[in-house]
């Protein structure tokens, strides 16, 4: 039997990924992206338009960080999309948006969706985590909490081996609802409703794991304090397996206490992609990454500058 479509695109995007990201290959672009490949740069609205121009993104970036590697933690395709979650690691050893030489290692995940056409990657939805980025460079103030375990997380397999089980129509519905009724609603009474009793969250960003409900719900209602409008719009849903993955646009006011901060009364608007495992119609587990560094330049916490 011949491989199926998800299979052939899981294939492309490992490809892509050793041999442009972490051998440097350039001259392997023009085999897996489309030549009208756009990229949409989701911390700041931007595109990359074109093969030329992703291929001077990648070099500045290996310039910047010659040692530089991505490990691909959990991929999920479903149609001509595909969810990915990796981990990076480098040295900065060289110039990085015009800025010298740190020497600092740095280990950062981001999150994409693919859009596949005619076997190229024909667009892309990015979202890396910034705030690590920058704070582990020295550029912006380490105003992390706690002690960061961002090489601790395990990569997860999506391999569809029970699908004959599964109702991924179902867990997409069940991961949307739980988009809706707790984060956009704030009906925080249902959460035995839709989350497992020993459901565990990953904020990739600081390498934090919320374990239980009665943990998960107290950090849910201080976030709901501090931005009581906070409304997610959810533009892209991926299922396969167990496993949906979203992008999605939030907007919220800050009128409580934010992390130990008196309130700005600001208005924010953030990118924010998640992975969601869900099992027997429960989500068991939620990979998490929200564009911290954005959220903090509005609100006024770190200068727009860094």
């Amino acid at each position: 039997m011949g491989e199926t479509v998800q299979e052939q695109s899981k294939e492309l995007i490992y490809k892509a990924n050793v041999e442009i990201a972490n051998e440097g290959n350039l001259d392997m672009i023009p085999q897996h992206f489309a030549k009208d490949f756009v990229m949409h740069f989701l911390p700041d609205d931007t595109q990359v338009n074109g093969l030329t121009a992703l291929r001077d993104r990648v070099d500045h970036l290996r310039g910047a960080f010659p040692d530089w590697t991505e490990k691909i933690m959990l991929m999920a395709a479903e149609g001509d999309l595909l969810a990915s979650w990796s981990r990076s690691t480098g040295t900065n050893t060289g110039h990085f948006n015009g800025r010298p030489p740190t020497g600092n290692r740095i280990v950062i995940n981001d999150m994409s969706i693919f859009r596949i056409t005619d076997g190229k990657i024909a667009e892309q939805w990015f979202l890396p985590d910034l705030f690590s980025l920058n704070s582990q460079l020295g550029l912006i103030p380490a105003i992390e909490p706690g002690e960061i375990a961002r090489d601790r997380v395990t990569p997860v397999q999506a391999d569809g081996s029970e699908k004959g089980a599964i109702d991924i129509l179902t867990n997409k519905e069940i991961a949307l609802k739980a988009n809706d009724e707790v984060w956009n609603q704030g009906r925080f009474e249902n959460l035995e409703e839709i989350f497992a009793v020993d459901f565990i969250q990953h904020l990739l960003p600081f390498g934090i794991h919320t374990t239980g409900l009665e943990e998960f719900h107290r950090s849910s209602v201080a976030h709901r304090e501090a931005f009581p409008d906070w409304k997610e719009v959810v533009n892209l849903v991926v299922g396969e397996g167990h496993f949906v993955a979203l992008q999605y646009a939030s907007t919220g006011t800050n009128t409580g206490r934010f992390l130990g901060n008196p309130p700005t009364g600001k208005k924010i608007h953030i990118s924010e992609m998640t992975i969601f495992r869900v099992v027997e119609a429960k989500i068991a587990e939620h990979w998490l990454l929200p564009d911290i560094l954005s959220l903090n330049q509005q609100l006024g916490l770190i200068r727009s500058g860094n």
